[in-house]
């Protein structure tokens, strides 16, 4: 299993951080796209730091490599 994540985040001067864009890419054998997906969908949703963060739009894109 290999999991490459990646977070961008936009800063608006005055405002601060407004949006955080998530990238996930996976190779995990024995599951398709579509379950990848479920499951990194559940761990955002389940995640601390995302719920911390429930003030800003937070984004998850999320592929099999």
């Amino acid at each position: 299993v290999k999991l490459e994540a990646t977070a961008a985040v936009k800063l608006v001067p005055g405002t601060g951080i407004t949006e955080s864009r998530l990238t996930l890419v996976g190779t995990v054998p024995g599951i398709d796209a579509a379950r990848f997906r479920e499951l990194a969908d559940k761990a955002k949703a389940e995640c601390p730091v995302s719920k911390a963060l429930v003030a800003i739009k937070v984004s998850l894109d999320a592929k099999l490599a």
